[in-house]
């Protein structure tokens, strides 16, 4: 092991000068690019090669970096063992340390969201429970184990520059920051493909940076929460979800479960060995329970999801729905769930919607928004907060029909409402959580088509 006492001694002290020695020619020895080395003065901050010799003279007038304690830009290496690697990782100069608020840790936010070491995340990263998972989407579930085995190699990522001597950006927060701009913006996939080529060949030889959006999606993909492809009659009539997961017709209407009715006789079993058909609708349903999960998995917002109860100003001013009559009287009638203020409250809010910017097409998508109440008012609104929790397709909305598409919903919510195993990260304990739906948001027509 290096001996690094000298970085705290006082400048142009006898063991300082000596130990400036001492790294450079551990520097020259390890890591010499072209005759020059990073530079790790404060001015340079491991960005800039220079000469040895001029890499002396600076953390002589400038003094070394002091949070710099593993010298991984001049060949250092790093013991993987759980201390040492979350010691590199919160002092090392800016690596993997890009989050939203610039306060938390890239990889302490990874670990939240994969739900690494909470002991009741039995279910696989993507959140598809085991009620989804015989729904003859085998594809979907084998996903779902594929990325349960990226989970540790995104992690290893988070410790790998964006290119040699990049001290701002690793592989993996440089990728989410492009995802950021391609959610704000809408890219499209090919824009993004676009983008990356170019910007492998524009940046220095040796990074890291995905040649293809293909790549780069694979490559972050344990951190999706996945969605459920469930099929449905084209008329509107039921869910192949389930027991029916296995049918091919209607049980109403008799239609066909497929684009085309000739592709697969009417009582002929779908066989897993064959060509899937491409069916005739699908419901896009994105599972509650793991989005309710990993908002405790996060020790910031588990302290949000307590707001309500424990930060609110409790003066009689109506300034969220907890201070509202209806919130009142639904602790007055289920004071068991009102007393644990991290039982969730919900609200729904549905319409419909044309997705092609266009008056003169008559199309109608309806997504299907759930708005946890349990934030502070400035949170819950906001669009990050909000959960989508299912697509119903076009190109003409369900009507009453709606029902059929908010099966698997309701089946989450009554789950939920009989409690669920999961961890609260705040204050490292196992619990019961529990939610309900308080309350819908729609217009009248909407209200007709939700309330049957």
């Amino acid at each position: 092991m290096v001996d690094k006492s000298w970085m705290d001694a006082p400048r142009f002290s006898t063991n300082h000068l000596a130990g400036i020695e001492r790294f450079l020619s551990f520097a020259i020895e390890k890591s010499v690019f072209n005759g020059k080395i990073y530079c790790s003065c404060y001015r340079c901050n491991n960005r800039i090669l220079h000469e040895p010799h001029i890499v002396g003279e600076h953390i002589r007038l400038h003094g070394i970096i002091k949070e710099y304690k593993h010298w991984i830009f001049h060949g250092e290496s790093i013991e993987r063992t759980s201390v040492q690697t979350d010691q590199t990782v919160r002092t090392s100069p800016s690596i993997c340390t890009q989050s939203q608020d610039n306060e938390a840790d890239l990889r302490d936010i990874i670990t939240d969201a994969l739900g690494i070491n909470i002991p009741t995340l039995n279910e696989s990263f993507d959140g598809v429970s085991s009620e989804f998972q015989n729904n003859g989407r085998e594809d979907d579930f084998n996903e779902a184990q594929r990325t349960t085995e990226r989970a540790t190699t995104l992690l290893d990522d988070c410790d790998i520059p964006l290119y040699p001597g990049c001290v701002k950006f690793s592989c993996v927060s440089f990728l989410l920051q492009l995802y950021h701009f391609k959610a704000l913006f809408g890219w499209s996939a090919k824009s993004l493909t676009c983008l990356l080529e170019f910007l492998n060949e524009a940046f220095l030889d040796g990074n890291t940076i995905p040649i293809t959006y293909y790549e780069a999606k694979k490559k972050i993909s344990a951190l999706n929460l996945g969605y459920v492809k469930i099929d449905a009659c084209p008329n509107d009539c039921m869910l192949y979800w389930g027991d029916a997961s296995k049918k091919i017709s209607c049980d109403v209407c008799k239609s066909s479960r497929w684009q085309s009715s000739n592709e697969l006789d009417v009582d002929e079993q779908v066989d897993d060995n064959c060509r899937r058909p491409k069916p005739a609708k699908v419901l896009r349903y994105f599972p509650l329970i793991p989005r309710l999960k990993r908002l405790f998995q996060s020790s910031k917002t588990s302290q949000s999801m307590r707001w309500h109860k424990e930060g609110r100003t409790k003066d009689g001013i109506l300034r969220h729905l907890a201070d509202g009559s209806a919130w009142d009287a639904f602790d007055k009638r289920f004071p068991d769930f009102a007393s644990d203020p991290r039982n969730v409250r919900l609200g729904l809010a549905s319409d419909g919607f044309n997705p092609f910017r266009t008056m003169s097409t008559s199309h109608s998508t309806r997504p299907v928004l759930l708005i946890p109440y349990n934030l502070e008012p400035w949170a819950c609104m906001k669009q990050s907060s909000m959960i989508l929790s299912m697509v119903i397709p076009g190109e003409k909305g369900p009507g009453n029909d709606i029902d059929v598409y908010m099966q698997p919903l309701i089946k989450g919510l009554k789950q939920l409402w009989t409690g669920i195993d999961a961890f609260d990260s705040s204050a490292s304990e196992s619990f019961i959580l529990r939610a309900c739906l308080i309350w819908t948001i729609n217009d009248f027509p909407a209200y007709a088509n939700l309330s049957g």
